[in-house]
């Protein structure tokens, strides 16, 4: 007794329809994204495809037969440029250049036009006759030259496609799952084609079609489950690789689970070396990123210095719906340029511009805090001095002249002072000596090595006022007294240092 294929062949067919067709909707809501206009037709044209094979199965007639596969091919004439498309969207992320879609367009427009006069020149093929195996109705027919052409033009799509599905596979890890359901679904059909020109069916029925129920399924997972008309897992790996920054991904244990390329390049490893590693065994790192593995901050900022040059690095966590850090994110940014910017505006904002010296606005600032720490066991002495007759090294030698007598003096003081001291332009050609834990006697005895270097190396006599503190009064009655010493050792005859003890006044020569 026979056995009746025909509902189990039809059915499964009609499914395929109706579930490409299904995917064909949906695809086209999402019309946002470049690859699902693309996908949308494919299945379109998959569901046309279902649809006339299962017709032609059904068919009683030679003439039914012919009109169902004209309807087959209305569909499979586009699905070589369906495929290619939608793959070459989800790879670009955009359409691609008009002279494709044209090119490809063109070809399956050529066969179809074929096809719909193949009755007046069958040079696509020529139905010989129909019939009937285990109810279902199989075409006997003869190819022609247009049908190689299809052949060629399906099998060129389909090489096409899996060596970009490929090229996906392997480079955006982030997608693998649905890069390798549309890669099922898309070789499933060839499967079965293959099956057909190797005469492996004993049915002599046509697996391609009764296959893209597989096809169907798959993309509908992977439009579904893993939104694969979604392009944001896609433009995450082209940022990922795009960020001119080196990144690293962190799992709890702080191991490196993933990185671009430029972090490749900057610790010069390969991806065999840095995947899995533990991120404290790489160099050019901070140092103290053990406590990660019991952090809770939301962001760290570190800074440090890598081959010299300075660099930032940012730690982001990463957290699953708001629970506890399950890895990290490591921004790297190279800031020697703006480190320097900050360094020289630090500079300009603490140091005279003309001698380098400390501004008059810095030290004062820290005076008060020195005179604090000021007493009997460890005073504080300054000096306050001036250039001996400026005005005339201005006037005879111009101000150029009196710029450089500045420079000069300030390179001296730097090369005299102790570490200790704080030395400060304090306007014009004054300047002012701080000595914490020295005595008045001791800042004497610097002062006339100061002011016999300065007539030896220079050609021109300081004077010099000193003055002691123990803590016990205010930095304008310390300056004040330094002060009135200076104006009287330039009323004794200048190029002398005098002191003004702490409590005696007038001041004596020291």
């Amino acid at each position: 007794m026979d056995i009746d294929l025909l509902p189990a062949a039809t059915t499964l067919l009609l499914i395929a329809t109706v579930v490409s067709l299904a995917s064909s909707i949906y695809a086209f809501r999402q019309h946002n994204y470049p690859v699902a206009i693309w996908c949308g037709w494919l299945m379109l044209a998959i569901s046309i495809y279902c649809a006339g094979y299962a017709g032609e199965l059904s068919s009683t007639t030679l003439q039914q037969a012919d009109n169902w596969i004209r309807l087959q091919f209305m569909g499979a004439a586009y699905i070589p440029c369906f495929v290619i498309l939608m793959t070459l969207c989800y790879r670009l992320q955009s359409q691609p250049p008009l002279v494709i879609p044209a090119l490809l367009l063109t070809v399956s427009s050529l066969i179809l036009v074929l096809v719909m006069g193949n009755a007046s020149h069958h040079l696509v093929y020529r139905l010989e006759s129909i019939h009937k195996v285990h109810q279902l109705t199989l075409s006997q027919f003869s190819i022609g030259p247009g049908y190689y052409l299809h052949l060629v033009y399906l099998n060129l799509s389909w090489v096409l496609t899996l060596s970009l599905l490929l090229q996906f596979y392997r480079t955006i890890p982030a997608y693998r799952k649905p890069i390798a359901f549309i890669a099922v679904g898309t070789t499933a059909p060839w499967l079965g084609y293959l099956v057909n020109i190797a005469n492996y069916s004993s049915l002599q029925l046509d697996f391609a079609p009764l296959c893209f129920l597989i096809t169907s399924f798959c993309y509908w997972i992977g439009l579904f489950k893993y939104r694969f008309a979604n392009l944001s897992p896609i433009a995450r790996d082209h940022i990922f690789e795009a960020l001119n920054k080196p990144l690293l991904v962190l799992n709890e244990q702080l191991q490196i689970v993933d990185f671009n390329r430029k972090a490749s390049d900057y610790f010069g490893c390969t991806a065999q070396r840095l995947l899995g590693k533990d991120v404290s065994q790489l160099a050019a790192l901070p140092n103290g990123l053990h406590h990660l593995r019991h952090s809770q901050n939301e962001m760290e900022l570190l800074e440090f210095t890598h081959n010299q040059q300075a660099w930032e690095l940012a730690i982001y966590p990463l957290r699953q719906q708001q629970q506890r850090i399950q890895g990290f994110i490591l921004v790297f940014q190279e800031v020697t340029e703006r480190v320097q910017l900050i360094e020289t505006l630090r500079t300009h904002a603490e140091r005279d511009t003309l001698t380098n010296l400390f501004n008059r606005r810095l030290l004062m600032g820290r005076l008060p805090a020195l005179l604090a720490e000021a007493s009997e066991q460890t005073p504080l002495s300054l000096i306050l001095f001036d250039v001996d007759h400026f005005k005339a090294i201005n006037d005879a030698q111009g101000h150029l002249a009196g710029d450089q007598a500045l420079i000069n003096i300030g390179r001296l003081v730097q090369h005299t002072l102790p570490t200790t001291a704080l030395a400060a332009r304090y306007g014009g050609d004054e300047f002012l000596i701080v000595l914490p834990r020295c005595t008045a006697a001791e800042a004497t005895q610097l002062a006339n090595m100061l002011n016999e270097q300065c007539q030896a190396r220079l050609g021109f006599s300081l004077s010099l006022g000193i003055t002691q503190s123990t803590g016990q009064e205010t930095t304008e009655q310390l300056i004040q007294r330094a002060d009135t010493a200076l104006y009287q050792a330039k009323s004794q005859g200048r190029a002398r240092a005098l002191t003004c003890s702490q409590v005696m006044t007038p001041c004596g020569a020291g």
